[in-house]
Parts: structure tokens; C-alpha cells; sequence
């Protein structure tokens, strides 16, 4: 899997460009999960990293979260899914729309 990028953040609580990071999980697979390093001060963030999973079934769904990090807390900022269908297969490169 590989997270390139986000687009159009909502501003941060603290009211200016948030400090994005972007945690994937995969529902099927309690625990496994994969997380980005923080871009500071945007709200269109270039993450460029790719992850491996060795997962011991078949993954259908992925789930991307973004959140803000501040100095005292980590807030969601938007999330979404994509499914990959059983079994998992490559599904190529493409936007991944997510809800605030």
C-alpha cells in the first residue's frame, strides 16, 4: 500500500494549518496497523511512503485516517475506506475521498 498524499485539510483546532499524519488499518486484522510521520503546518500534506503487510488472510477492506497532532492531542480530522474486494487485489492508483 502507498500513501502518497492529502488535499484540502480542515484547519487544525488551534486555528491555523494542521500538523497531519495518517494511521491505516485493516479491520479484518485486529492490531495491525500502519502509521505515517507528521507533515508540519499543511493542509496538503505529502506523505510518499509505502507499507508491506504480511497479513495471514485475505484483506478486503483498508480504512486511512488523518489526524492533527498538537502539542497535547491527536484529532480526527477525516477518514475513509477503501475496498480492495475479496480476495484483496491491486486496485491501482486512486483518490480516496474522506469524510470529515
Amino acid at each position: 500500500l502507498e500513501l502518497v498524499e492529502a488535499e484540502c485539510l480542515p484547519a487544525s483546532s488551534r486555528g491555523g494549518k494542521p500538523d497531519p499524519f495518517a494511521v491505516i488499518t485493516y479491520p479484518e486484522h485486529t492490531g495491525l496497523t500502519h502509521r505515517t510521520r507528521i507533515v508540519a503546518n499543511t493542509d496538503a500534506p505529502i506523505f510518499g511512503q509505502k507499507f508491506v503487510t504480511e497479513a495471514k488472510k485475505p484483506t478486503t477492506r483498508v480504512v486511512v485516517s488523518v489526524y492533527d497532532r498538537s502539542d497535547d492531542a491527536e484529532a480526527l480530522l477525516a477518514q475513509g475506506t477503501v475496498d480492495v474486494g475479496p480476495p484483496a487485489r491491486e486496485v491501482g492508483c486512486r483518490w480516496l475521498v474522506l469524510e470529515p
